[in-house]
């Protein structure tokens, strides 16, 4: 780790499962990968099937993080977005606070998502604190 760096904070905060859509999308795409995953176990064996198991818990992953990360046409009607709205409910004091804020994602497109909602916000501060 470098030594510029302050000691590493975490604070866990509970976000909810974003509502009815957000939820009705995450088991609709559930059960969908679970037959999937099911069936190429059956074909191929769980230890040919790992792709296909990666694949399952990266779109549950993804619908977690925000729907629009799926590449799906039933995801975009869905709303909510309950991890993105509670980093940007967060956000705003904490730089008014001073604090500054490391944000990691190991989707780059789910930073994309949080680099605009930070443009749409009016900051308190002579300039946006997003360096992205």
């Amino acid at each position: 780790m470098a030594k510029e760096l302050p000691p590493k904070t975490i604070i866990v905060r509970k976000g909810g499962a974003g509502g009815p859509g957000k939820r009705d999308l995450y088991e609709t795409v559930r059960s969908a990968m679970d037959q999937k995953v099911r069936d190429e176990i059956a074909a191929r064996g769980f230890a040919r099937s790992h792709i296909v198991i990666l694949d399952a818990l990266l779109k549950l992953r993804q619908v977690c993080c925000d729907p629009r990360l799926l590449k799906l046409d039933a995801a975009k009607s869905v709303k909510q977005r309950a991890k993105l709205d509670l980093l940007m409910g967060m956000l705003p004091e904490l730089v008014e606070e001073g604090r500054r804020v490391l944000v990691f994602s190991q989707f780059t497109s789910m930073l994309a998502l949080i680099e605009k909602d930070c443009s749409a916000i009016t900051w308190g501060t002579s300039s946006s604190p997003w360096n992205g």
